[in-house]
């Protein structure tokens, strides 16, 4: 069972499959990185998925009690994760995990070719003003498409978001 040591945190369990862009995906509030397994299949075959359970989700090990919760918090985990490849990482984020995204992004802005939260306009319209960057996009309309029940559908937009990052040679922007 592969592990991330985090800074100051707890250790997170996470999984990764396929070859190609690497690809972060992180699970919103009561749930775990598992939520994306269903859409991980269609991305294997030209993405390098990472998906962690974020410290207290999971099989990760839980926070030690008393400490206060965060998305600041949870950063450490999202910097391991970005630490596993040495090029920036495309990171797709449901609920809970765009709010951790938005930490990661604000102190990690290098390791971060995309950000694609699932789905939320509000956090979109946040990004793209505090990252002063247009590769963030709405993964979904309208509406909230869960990556258990849309799987299909979530995991088409994420390759969509990817391939409209891409500069012309291929490699993300």
């Amino acid at each position: 069972m592969p592990l991330l040591n985090t800074p100051n945190g707890p250790a997170c369990h996470y999984f990764e499959a396929g070859a190609g862009n690497p690809v972060l995906l992180l699970h919103g509030s009561a749930s775990a990185g598992a939520a994306w397994r269903s859409v991980v299949q269609p991305l294997v075959t030209d993405h390098h998925i990472f998906a962690p359970d974020l410290p207290g989700y999971g099989l990760s090990e839980p926070w030690r009690r008393g400490e206060r919760l965060s998305p600041e918090c949870d950063r450490g985990a999202v910097k391991a994760a970005l630490d596993l490849v040495s090029e920036p990482m495309h990171v797709v984020a449901h609920s809970y995990g765009g709010a951790v995204a938005i930490q990661a992004a604000k102190h990690h802005p290098d390791r971060i070719a995309s950000l694609t939260p699932a789905p939320a306009k509000r956090v979109t319209e946040h990004l793209s003003v505090l990252l002063g960057r247009a590769d963030s996009a709405e993964l979904a309309g309208a509406g909230h498409l869960s990556p258990h029940t849309h799987a299909d559908l979530v995991a088409g937009h994420i390759r969509g978001h990817i391939a409209a990052t891409a500069e012309p040679s291929g490699k993300a922007a």
